[in-house]
Order: C-alpha cells, then structure tokens, then sequence
C-alpha cells in the first residue's frame, strides 16, 4: 500500500496542469472554494484569452540545424501539447489527440486531470508558450528510437476557468510560471512520435 500510495504521488507530483495549479493537485482547488467565490467580481472583470492549441509543426528555427530524428521528435512533442491544450480546453479528451500522442502512462495522467477538472467544473483557456529542445535520441541501443526533450513552459497565457461562467479561478501568486519540462517521446512507425514520460521539475527556467 506504501509502494502504491508513494507512486500516486509521484504520478500527481509530475503532471503538467499541477504546475498551474502551484505545483498542488486540481482537488485542492476544492477547499479555497469560498475564496474563489468570494474573488469572483475581481476574477470577472479579466478577459480569458481564447484557447488556441499549439501548433504541432517545430519552428523555422528549430528545424535549420536539427536532423530528421530531432525535427520528427519536436513535431510529435508539439502535437500532443496541441492535443493536451485541445482536452483542458474542453475538460475532456473525446475528439482529441490526446490518445493518438501520448502512450498510456503519459494518457492517464492527462485523465487523471480531466477527471479533477470536470468534478470541478473547470476548463482552460489560452495556451502554454514552448521552447522545447531535443537534448538526445538515441536509436542503435533501442528497437525504437527514443528522444528527450527539455523544455522551457511559460504557462502565463495558459489560464484555469470556471467552465460555465469563464472566469479566472484564482490561483496562488507563488506558483510557478515558468518551468523545466523534461519529456521522453519514442518513434511508433510511420513518423509517429508520441510522448511516453512528462517529468516536470519544481524549478524556474
């Protein structure tokens, strides 16, 4: 039980909507009920911005030194973010991505997320800003190749909403804004990349 609880943890710890969330879970949102409320007025007269999914394709300037490899990586780690934006956005993964470019640890964690954010009644809004960087790929000691990526997340344009009125949700000032993501994606055939492991660390970039 010990064992399970611990990885739970860890599952939770990693995700990277916890990050919006001040490095807490979407539950604990739960309990500042009431000061969410009670902000409401405040939280209402900001705008949301409107959810625009990344784009799945790397930058210009991405692809000007990289080889196949790191271009195929970038354009499958961008794709499930476009897809990641596109579930939050919606509070659900139907219709999306999400299934296609993630593997199915990297899926449940999204999962887990929705499954907070509806019980909430929560969506988001905006987009995350990426500044990913492949930092390895190796392919002769793999039946398929695999890829890390690092990542700069500025996740100040990407916004938590009450899913009915569209209003901010007030979140701790002390959060993070800015954090160093490290994901795993693998080649699955066809030039599909899919993201296989999300360790998002508790520290400013």
């Amino acid at each position: 039980m010990a064992h399970s609880a611990a990885r739970r943890h860890n599952i939770r710890r990693t995700r990277p909507l916890a990050m919006l969330m001040a490095l807490s879970t979407i539950t604990a949102l739960s309990a500042c009920g009431s000061n969410n409320d009670a902000s409401s007025e405040k939280a209402g007269s900001e705008t949301p911005t409107v959810s625009t999914p990344p784009s799945p394709d790397p930058e210009p300037s991405e692809t000007e030194t990289l080889s196949a490899d790191e271009t195929a990586a970038l354009k499958g780690y961008r794709a499930a973010w476009a897809a990641r934006v596109d579930a939050y956005s919606k509070g659900s993964s139907k219709g999306t991505a999400a299934e296609e470019t993630h593997a199915l640890r990297a899926l449940a964690e999204i999962e887990y997320d929705l499954k907070s954010m509806r019980k909430l009644g929560r969506v988001t809004t905006g987009k995350p800003d990426l500044q990913p960087e492949v930092t390895s790929v190796e392919r002769e000691k793999h039946y398929r190749a695999v890829a890390t990526i690092t990542d700069c997340v500025d996740i100040s344009g990407w916004r938590l909403v009450d899913k009915t009125t569209r209003e901010p949700v007030i979140l701790p000032k002390e959060r993070l804004m800015r954090f160093v993501s490290v994901v795993t994606v693998e080649e699955w055939g066809n030039d599909r990349w899919v993201v296989t492991k999300v360790d998002n660390k508790a520290r400013k970039c």
